[in-house]
């Protein structure tokens, strides 16, 4: 027998006033079509475990390949974008956390902002496919006090990450800012509503040969087929971690006519809605 006395530290890693909160859970696996455009979420970070497959991660334009065993993390506000190898998809948990700050870094970040976003989870990472499985479990069978045990798995996900971080610290290189990046995050807060070139202009002061001109350099797409490629993304997450109608999706993100909506995704995924929800959605049991 080997016993090891555990001495609690004084003080909490958590800073005073966090209150983390655990907004989504979501399994993504063989789907060698699956990708997800340049996108931030401004109230939200990414917990993102790598149970198998591979895949590119891109964050601030940067893009970073990713196998087996990795850990991503993505602070809240960062642009990043996902794309999983057609030969070896994506076997891939996500969790999104809110409502924290730990000791010298802005609220909702875990990783410093110069950092490398992809780590390795080495011994722990049994321990973080099995925090990310039973969240999974915990929020499909809603039992009593899920949400109690839910917020304690990620608590020591985010802690066990903080713990990697100071381990395996690289700085990244430089990624391309600035206007290019102010376009992206204004089409990704407001991609569900009506746009075009013009009002982009206007908004921006710019003209919209010099707007396309600056997206298309920085993320290699112009800004109405991000929008596009944005909606149709949030679709994707809709229809498998939803219960919303085809319908409903469809006017969510920004489409009126469900017929247009569901010949768009079906270019852009090879699949109807109903028959990607069908073949990647969790199962219900």
């Amino acid at each position: 027998m080997i016993l090891l006395d555990i001495v609690p530290e004084d003080a909490a890693v958590f800073c005073v006033g966090s209150r983390l909160q655990v907004k989504k859970i979501v399994h993504s696996c063989d789907n060698p079509n699956w990708f997800f455009s340049f996108h931030s979420h401004s109230d939200q970070t990414e917990l993102i475990y790598i149970a198998g497959g591979s895949g590119t991660y891109t964050w601030e334009n940067i893009p970073y390949q990713v196998k087996t065993g990795d850990l991503v993390v993505f602070n809240s506000g960062g642009i990043h974008a996902i794309a999983s190898d057609f030969q070896n998809p994506l076997d891939a948990w996500t969790c999104g956390v809110s409502g924290f700050m730990l000791p010298g870094l802005p609220e909702n970040h875990i990783l410093p902002d110069n950092m490398v976003p992809v780590l390795q989870a080495g011994e722990t990472a049994p321990v973080f496919q099995s925090c990310m499985e039973e969240i999974f479990r915990q929020r499909q069978a809603q039992t009593a006090n899920a949400y109690p045990v839910i917020r304690s798995l990620a608590e020591s996900m985010v802690l066990l990450a903080w713990q990697k971080i100071h381990t395996q610290m690289r700085e990244r290189g430089k990624s391309r800012s600035g206007f290019a990046e102010n376009i992206l995050r204004y089409i990704d807060q407001h991609y569900a509503e009506p746009m075009n070139m013009e009002e982009l202009s206007r908004i921006f002061h710019m003209s919209s040969s010099h707007i396309s001109h600056e997206m298309t350099a920085t993320f290699h797409i112009s800004p109405i087929q991000y929008q596009i490629r944005r909606r149709i993304s949030e679709a994707q997450w809709e229809l498998i971690s939803t219960n919303r109608t085809v319908r409903e999706i469809a006017e969510h993100v920004g489409y009126e006519n469900t017929n247009h909506f569901s010949q768009l995704f079906m270019k852009y995924t090879g699949l109807k809605p109903l028959e990607f929800r069908e073949k990647y959605a969790a199962d219900p049991e």
